[in-house]
């Protein structure tokens, strides 16, 4: 009898072993997938990061964009209305000589002296 006692003791201590060690594959199994989701999660934020900031830098070169067309298109009305050819053109009346610079700054146009600035006038 205590031979059977003992062989049901090492029956026991057999399932147990083997119930942990399939508890500790199955906790390794699911580290690794952990692992695999977390890089994919990671990937992905990655991938979400690059198009934002390249929505952004596209959105930016937009903004770029129209802001030298306004500013052309504001310098080129500037000089067609007071008589000017070009920003580093002079004009000149009598014994005085003008530049559109100087008209600009007159007539207290602080974005089109800027603009002016920007298109290579000479101060």
């Amino acid at each position: 009898m205590e031979q059977l006692f003992r062989m049901q003791e090492e029956r026991q201590r057999a399932e147990e072993q083997l119930r942990s060690e399939q508890l500790e594959r199955l906790k390794r199994e699911k580290e690794e997938v952990d692992r695999e989701r977390w890089a994919e999660h990671e990937r992905i934020q990655a991938r979400l990061v690059r198009q934002a900031s390249m929505r952004s830098q596209a959105s930016e070169a937009r903004r770029s964009n129209q802001y030298v067309r306004e500013r052309r298109e504001a310098v080129a009305n500037f000089l067609l209305e007071n008589g000017f050819t070009g920003v580093t053109m002079k004009r000149r009346k009598m014994f005085f000589t003008t530049y559109p610079l100087h008209v600009a700054a007159e007539k207290g146009e602080a974005e089109l002296v800027k603009y002016l600035l920007e298109e290579g006038a000479d101060p």
